[in-house]
């Protein structure tokens, strides 16, 4: 194996972070929850799902 160039920074605390952070839904797991929901009983409330076109065909169909 030839050899690996590694590089270390040392990085002062600066605080605490604040904010939000919106992370894109995945893919995988919107389907399952969409299957899921329609499955079970009485009304499922979903947020945060992949806004793919495929997970939209799976919505379209239940």
């Amino acid at each position: 194996m030839g050899s690996v160039d590694v590089t270390f920074f040392a990085v002062a605390p600066g605080g605490p972070l604040t904010g939000r952070l919106s992370v894109p839904g995945d893919k995988s797991i919107s389907h399952r929850v969409v299957m899921l929901a329609a499955l079970a009983d009485g009304t499922s409330e979903i947020t945060g799902l992949s806004d793919g076109a495929d997970v939209a065909h799976t919505l379209s169909i239940v």
